[in-house]
């Protein structure tokens, strides 16, 4: 009799331990497969999100601005700052100017929070150099007066077929990071330098992503050549335990330039909050019911053994 309560008793923890086996493996199995779906969905966000950032904050923009002048077929020759009004109100920019030949801002709108660049000469800028030759640029920088990132589209004004004057628009660069910061990934996009140009943690913008070259053109950064480095292995390590991530490097092409999106998914925003103590209450009732189950079948066997 003792022999047969023994094996019982053995009976009953190899039943135990397999049902926690069981609810092991199969929590990795779906573990692993939400993991994966994870992935899939993370590289279609990352996507569509340069979809985005290339249409609406570079492309459109940069037709419209050469597009608009043919529309409105504008004479510059009087009535300048309220055309450039109009302009500003169409395209939402930030600051719209015009430069002499020279180079020289002749006439400008703006914000109230921008500085009054009247006066200023940007001869030396690709975007002048360009659209004074007949070509309608788009360029990324920080500006020299404004000391603030933005994209700049430049457009050539003509007069009986000779350019006269550059039209130049600015768009901040805070625009795309209020659009960054309205996603919970961690999103930094980078220029061809290995600048950190946006992102949605404010700490890293102007940082430079590590092993990139050192050699800069100090007149897109007005003269700032001295970046931070921020290491991608500080971007890829867990903070804690909890803290499962999904890395993912995009790389992607911006007037003509290689520009890459680093996007952080931290799972613990995405992996429902409910999956952990769903899968413990989901075992644990488990266990009781099977429990409960070889406890009655090891007392019919006792009592009939007894009999």
């Amino acid at each position: 009799m003792p022999q047969r309560k023994s094996n019982n008793i053995t009976y009953y923890v190899i039943a135990n331990l397999t049902i926690i086996l069981v609810s092991i493996v199969t929590y990795q199995w779906i573990n692993s497969a939400f993991l994966e779906k994870a992935k899939e969905q993370h590289t279609k966000d990352i996507h569509f999100l340069a979809t985005q950032i290339r249409k609406d904050y570079f492309y459109n923009e940069g037709k419209t601005v050469s597009s608009l002048l043919t529309k409105l077929e504008m004479d510059f020759t009087k009535d300048v700052s309220n055309k450039l009004n109009i302009i500003k109100d169409v395209t939402n920019a930030d600051i719209v100017y015009l430069l002499d030949r020279s180079g020289t801002v002749t006439h400008m709108v703006r914000n109230p929070r921008e500085p009054d660049i009247t006066g200023k000469n940007y001869g030396f800028r690709p975007y002048f150099k360009n659209a004074i030759m007949g070509d309608n640029f788009v360029y990324t920088a920080i500006g020299v007066t404004t000391k603030k990132r933005g994209i700049y589209f430049s457009s050539p004004i003509y007069k009986n077929d000779r350019i006269t004057s550059v039209l130049v628009l600015k768009r901040n660069f805070e625009e795309i990071d209020q659009y960054l910061a309205s996603h919970d990934d961690s999103i930094l996009l980078i220029n061809p330098d290995g600048i950190i140009f946006s992102s949605n943690k404010p700490e890293w913008r102007l940082m430079k992503i590590e092993n990139t070259n050192n050699v800069y053109d100090k007149f897109r950064y007005a003269e700032l050549t001295n970046f931070k480095i921020l290491k991608l292995q500080q971007l890829r390590s867990r903070t804690s335990r909890s803290d499962a991530k999904i890395y993912n490097d995009y790389s992607m092409n911006i007037l003509g330039e290689p520009w890459r999106i680093i996007s952080i998914r931290h799972l613990v925003n995405f992996k429902p909050k409910s999956m952990y103590s769903l899968a413990i209450v989901l075992t644990l009732m488990f266990l009781a019911t099977v429990n409960i189950f070889l406890y009655f079948v090891l007392q019919i066997n006792f009592q009939k053994n007894q009999e």
